[in-house]
C-alpha cells in the first residue's frame, strides 16, 4: 500500500520517484509492454448489488466478505441462494454498467495494452457478459476478453506480471504479480480490515468509482510511458 493514496499523489514527484524505484528493482516491467487488466464483475457493474436485490439480501450484509460460504453476516440459506444467484444466468441478462465503462481502453492512446480478465460459472453466464460488454465499450474486441469458466470459489491465476490490475477479489490481489494494483473502495470486501490483511503484501490503491479508477490507471499509464 502506498503511503499516500489521494490522487494528489500521482501529480508529484514522489509517484515518479516510487514507480522508477519499483520498475528498476524489477527490470522486467522496463522491458514488457504496459497492460492493464480490468475484472468485470463488482468492477465495471455492479454483480453483488444485483445478487443482493434478487435475493432481498441487504446488500451491506453481503459485500462484508468476498467468499460468501466464510460470509458470517449470512446464515447458511442465504449463503446458498446468494452463491446459487451467482451462478444463474438470468442474472446477466440486463447488466447495467458503471458511468466511465466506455472509458476503460482511453490508455491505449499511450501505447498501453488493456485487457478483461473474469471468472464465470458457466459458458453462458460467460457468453451473455461477453456480448453485452463488447456492445459496451467502443473498440473492444473478442481478442481482449479472457474469460475463465471456473467453479465457485476458485481464485484466478497469474502466470505473467501485469503493469496494473484493478480487481474487486481480495483473493486475486493477494496473488497478483502486477506492479501496482486498484481496488475499488465503494464495497466492502475489496477495502474493509479483511482486505487490507489479505493484500497486505502488495501495492493497492483504492479509487471510488469506476471514474476515479480509470483516472487512476491513465495518470500510472502515462507516468511509466514517460519512464520507459
Amino acid at each position: 500500500m502506498l503511503p499516500n493514496q489521494t490522487n494528489h499523489f500521482w501529480k508529484s514527484l514522489d509517484a515518479v520517484c516510487w514507480l522508477l524505484e519499483n520498475c528498476h528493482s524489477n527490470k522486467s516491467f522496463m522491458t514488457l509492454p504496459i497492460t492493464v487488466v480490468y475484472d468485470m464483475d463488482d468492477i465495471l457493474w455492479s454483480l453483488s448489488g444485483t445478487v443482493a436485490k434478487k435475493c432481498n439480501i441487504e446488500y451491506e450484509r453481503l459485500a462484508t466478505n468476498f467468499r460468501i460460504h466464510e460470509n458470517k453476516l449470512l446464515s447458511s440459506t442465504e449463503q446458498k441462494i446468494v452463491i446459487e444467484a451467482f451462478s444463474d444466468p438470468q442474472t446477466f441478462k440486463d447488466i447495467k454498467f458503471f458511468p466511465g465503462v466506455e472509458h476503460i481502453l482511453l490508455p491505449r492512446e499511450l501505447g498501453a495494452q488493456v485487457s478483461i480478465n473474469s471468472n464465470n460459472l458457466s459458458a453462458e453466464i460467460a457468453d451473455l457478459k461477453k456480448e453485452q460488454l463488447l456492445s459496451a465499450v467502443p473498440g473492444l474486441s473478442a481478442n481482449d476478453l479472457h474469460f475463465n469458466v471456473r467453479e465457485y470459489g476458485v481464485d484466478k491465476t497469474f502466470a505473467n506480471p501485469v503493469t496494473a490490475m484493478i480487481d474487486d477479489s481480495p483473493y486475486n490481489v493477494g496473488n497478483s504479480l502486477a506492479l501496482m494494483n486498484i481496488m475499488p473502495q465503494n464495497i466492502a470486501w475489496s477495502c474493509n480490515d479483511l482486505a487490507q490483511e489479505i493484500t497486505a503484501t502488495k501495492t493497492v490503491l483504492w479509487r471510488p468509482s469506476l471514474h476515479a479508477v480509470n483516472d487512476c490507471v491513465y495518470a500510472i499509464v502515462k507516468l511509466l510511458s514517460l519512464i520507459k
